[in-house]
């Protein structure tokens, strides 16, 4: 990911400095002078032999992928992603490198071409309303750590950063092509939930390879650490009119869901993996807070339909090993309901494309259920002794 353009001295930093209204420092005034270079040998050798915890999806709780690097050197955080180290600002918290991260992948240019239009990206509309919390938060604010508003848009913002961040550390970096797709209104929502679905599996323990789109296939094939079990995965969402860049007026009462037709789909696009099919289906309709899960209209319209098409009997849908449905939806409310996630997950057992599933669906499961919900890594915020 990294930029091999040649860093003008007015460009904002790349090592991601901030001046104290937030803004980025001008590359002149920050790394440009800096001496030695920006990431010392002695901590490019300390992580180069650093050994991590033990992985976090083994033991349960948050499921990561892979543990968080991150230490202090000399009075500046230093974070490790992959196979790289970014030097940062002490003051800078993890969910503020995230959203920094980014917004660097989708590169200066193509934000500040956005920020001209008249109807803008959704993502930089998300980005504005979090910058406007965070500015709010500094001015009225120095303690540590910081609480800010979390609105439906930076929830949605902050889960896909996060995404990018978990794709890069565990070894699979989202492609150009997928990144320009996201990039493009149109295909924004489509692309948004490939790479949430990839997040979330790599944080369920699996090593996944994106698919070549030469030909028809799922999004990417996923081996499970634990495991050693392989899955295709298909991500497929129900695109709404007037949401996510989508023309026209959302109108609740007459959004339908097409599980089947999706799942239908996916079994055909994935006729050349003879594996198991674990399928995500988003269903980008407003969130029902204080409804329980059984009484939720979706999901009353989803259990009529599977069974009335057969899903959990006919023989040609066994090869679905997984289907799980989901509603991160939090775009649709500026105030987040407090509720878990909105979803539900399908399996067939008993044949020869069933999975473990007290290892895979527990942690699919659970990664699902904890998507958009970013750990703040407290320990971040302890004195440090630089003694």
């Amino acid at each position: 990911m990294a930029n091999k353009n040649k860093i003008g001295r007015n460009d904002p930093c790349p090592c991601g400095a901030l001046r104290p209204d937030g803004s980025p420092m001008k590359y002149k005034k920050c790394c440009e002078l800096k001496i030695p270079p920006v990431v010392p040998q002695e901590v490019l050798d300390y992580f180069k032999n650093y050994i991590p915890t033990p992985e976090p999806f083994e033991k349960g709780g948050f499921l990561t992928g892979r543990p968080f690097i991150t230490e202090v050197f000399q009075g500046t955080r230093m974070r490790a992603v992959a196979n790289r180290i970014w030097r940062r600002p002490m003051e800078e918290t993890f969910h503020l490198f995230l959203l920094r991260r980014l917004s660097e992948i989708l590169t200066q240019k193509w934000v500040e071409t956005e920020e001209k239009k008249n109807e803008p990206h959704s993502l930089i509309l998300w980005f504005r309303e979090a910058q406007g919390h965070i500015t709010a938060s500094d001015e009225k604010s120095n303690i540590s750590p910081r609480s800010i508003k979390m609105t439906g848009n930076m929830r949605a913002l902050l889960a896909l950063a996060y995404d990018f961040y978990t794709l890069e550390h565990c070894s699979a970096p989202v492609s150009q092509k997928l990144l320009n797709r996201l990039r493009d209104e149109q295909q924004f929502q489509g692309a948004r939930y490939e790479i949430a679905v990839a997040g979330l599996v790599c944080r369920s323990g699996f090593e996944i390879t994106w698919l070549n789109d030469a030909v028809k296939h799922g999004e990417f094939i996923g081996k499970h650490k634990v495991t050693g079990e392989k899955a295709v995965f298909e991500a497929k969402s129900h695109h709404r009119s007037g949401v996510l860049g989508k023309n026209g007026r959302f109108d609740p009462e007459v959004a339908k869901t097409k599980i089947m037709v999706h799942v239908k789909e996916a079994l055909e696009q994935t006729t050349g993996e003879d594996m198991p099919l674990v399928i995500f289906d988003d269903l980008n309709l407003p969130l029902t807070s204080g409804v329980p899960l059984n009484e939720k209209k979706w999901f009353k319209e989803i259990e009529t339909h599977l069974q009335k098409y057969g899903f959990l009997d006919k023989s040609e849908y066994k090869r679905c090993a997984v289907l799980i449905v989901t509603n991160f939806s939090w775009h649709f409310h500026y105030d987040i309901p407090p509720e878990q996630n909105e979803l539900v997950t399908h399996f067939h057992q008993n044949n020869k494309y069933s999975l473990r599933l007290d290892t895979i669906l527990q942690y699919l499961d659970l990664a699902a259920k904890q998507y958009g919900f970013v750990p703040m890594l407290l320990h971040e915020f302890q004195p440090v002794n630089t003694a």
